[in-house]
């Protein structure tokens, strides 16, 4: 006949609410089943069934009983979904489509790799938390842990709302990842930028250097901006020029041009002096991407995705922006053609530190930093994801733009003053 509950009804029942209850009944054994879904036999836990039923307790009683015995003819109720069966029948149409192309190949990656070969079989509240740590300690550098746990949270987090889980899972826990590396990307100091700006002086590049130096954008942000119709130059409160910058969509190799930002919400840059002087000498008289292609004797139809509304140039890729900004810090060198001996000239960066193209937002944060910008502030101006955390205290808008103006006169300030001086405070 089977276990009873203490009132002669089967499984176990507690109050949700007015009119609502937990029922949870558990009936035979559970099977295995592989990542294609064929079961393989039984682990010899129990098969649990969970629903949340609305009506009376004497008919939640009656509920308990039915599923109980519907457990001995249906050997699937209760069986419950494993992670596999969920990435594959459920997260990947719903929920993995609406991201960028590039988080879905990220995401695809990690789990085919981790995730699924280890618990792909799994129940996610069955998983002990010394079986998830050895995951994590199985992947090698301490960045990759924290990818790995930041999609497997996210991922588990849809699980539990679709599901309707209750139980406790081990990724609630605290996890523990290797040490990070001492060694941070390379930045410039004020000096370093400023002899840049010398260097570029007419260089194809000058305008995305001044935007991302000038204002912390990353590189996906200020390919797609359109001068002059994205910048709007101002004076501020102490008559010096600034420009103004909406960030409301990006460009990457691999989703082109998206009308949505990482963080999902749009914001304003303020560009201060001294770059937004030279970048207002740089305005064109007609419509043209931030930095143009050189691929100008190619049909429109070739490259149509690289072409912006009211353009008649298209725009450079990511990938190939960094790999011309790579060539400004070769060294002069020699080559050959047919026996000939040629000089290279050096790259007019090549006196300077080696940096990543990303790496003039990390310099315009760390100089920001260093005048005495707030953490939060600073992050709302430059777009990091502490936004969720603060965004609320200033909201959108107009209320943006202040913060903006306000990392930019601190921005400002320390390029004016290279030493660190704590008179730089919002």
């Amino acid at each position: 006949m089977g276990r009873m509950s203490a009132d002669g009804h089967h499984g176990s029942m507690r109050p949700a609410g007015k009119g609502r209850w937990y029922l949870y009944v558990k009936r035979g054994v559970r099977r295995v089943k592989r990542l294609d879904f064929e079961a393989t036999g039984n682990d010899g836990t129990p098969r649990g069934y969970y629903e949340v039923f609305e009506g009376t307790a004497e008919e939640a009683q009656r509920r308990r009983d039915e599923i109980w015995e519907s457990m001995a003819t249906d050997v699937n109720l209760g069986d419950r979904m494993t992670i596999g069966d969920y990435w594959e029948r459920v997260f990947v149409d719903e929920h993995l489509v609406r991201r960028s192309a590039k988080t879905r190949k990220a995401y695809e990656s990690y789990f085919s790799r981790y995730v699924l070969p280890a618990f792909g079989h799994r129940w996610p509240p069955d998983i002990r938390h010394r079986e998830l740590q050895a995951l994590v300690d199985s992947v090698a550098g301490p960045a990759s842990q924290r990818t790995l746990v930041r999609y497997l949270r996210a991922f588990l987090g849809y699980m539990r709302a679709d599901l309707d889980i209750r139980e406790p899972m081990a990724i609630d826990g605290r996890i523990e990842y290797s040490p990070l590396q001492a060694r941070r990307k390379e930045t410039w100091s004020a000096e370093d930028l400023r002899e840049a700006m010398v260097a570029l002086e007419g260089n194809r590049i000058e305008r995305l250097f001044l935007v991302m130096a000038g204002g912390g954008l990353r590189r996906e942000e200020a390919i797609p901006l359109v001068v002059p119709d994205d910048l709007r130059f101002a004076a501020d409160e102490a008559g010096s020029l600034v420009a103004e910058v909406r960030i409301w969509r990006t460009f990457t190799d691999e989703d082109r041009l998206r009308e949505l930002t990482k963080t999902r919400a749009e914001r304003y840059v303020v560009i201060p002096e001294p770059f937004s002087s030279r970048l207002l000498e740089l305005m064109p008289d007609q419509s043209e991407p931030l930095f143009p292609s050189t691929l100008r004797e190619k049909s429109p139809d070739e490259v149509d995705d690289r072409y912006f509304d009211g353009c008649t140039l298209p725009t450079m890729t990511p990938s190939a922006v960094s790999a011309y900004w790579a060539k400004l810090f070769r060294p002069e060198g020699t080559y050959k053609i047919r026996s000939k001996e040629h000089v290279r000239p050096a790259g007019p960066l090549a006196s300077l530190p080696k940096i990543e193209l990303e790496s003039l937002r990390h310099t315009h944060v760390t100089l920001a930093h260093e005048g005495g910008a707030p953490m939060h502030l600073s992050a709302l101006a430059h777009g990091h994801s502490e936004q969720v955390q603060y965004g609320h205290y200033l909201g959108t808008g107009q209320a943006s733009r202040v913060v903006a103006d306000a990392v930019s006169k601190v921005m400002r300030g320390r390029l004016e003053t290279p030493r660190r001086d704590s008179d730089y405070r919002l």
